[in-house]
């Protein structure tokens, strides 16, 4: 049932026009979110761009999908998630991990700019 959820999500990502998915969040946990949240309201509500912001959070409730300018997403760790790492098409990719192409999770195949988030 899990990885089901995630793929539908992954699909809804992979659906949205590139305009949309132009500027990514990425949280691992809903730690993240508390600095990545500030940045997510600037762009929405003083520069008017869309974002998605994707997480693997599992038990933190998503952000209302009626908020204008936010596109939310799942996509637990797993296969699915390094799929979606590997592959992403966007123009820039914020996130706190400074462990990005050490382990699992790999940058994408595609001119994606990472943005590292300092977050201690």
């Amino acid at each position: 049932m899990r990885i089901w959820e995630d793929w539908k999500s992954y699909r809804a990502f992979q659906k949205l026009p590139p305009r949309d998915r132009s500027i990514v969040f990425y949280s691992e946990t809903h730690q993240d979110w508390h600095h990545l949240q500030p940045l997510i309201d600037f762009l929405i509500e003083r520069l008017s761009r869309t974002v998605c912001h994707v997480t693997s959070e599992q038990t933190v409730p998503m952000p209302p999908a009626s908020r204008p300018g936010l596109h939310a997403f799942r996509i637990r760790s797993g296969a699915l998630r390094t799929w979606f790492f590997q592959m992403l098409k966007a123009d820039v990719m914020v996130l706190t991990m400074m462990d990005l192409q050490n382990y699992q999770l790999k940058r994408s195949v595609h001119p994606v700019r990472y943005v590292y988030v300092f977050h201690s």
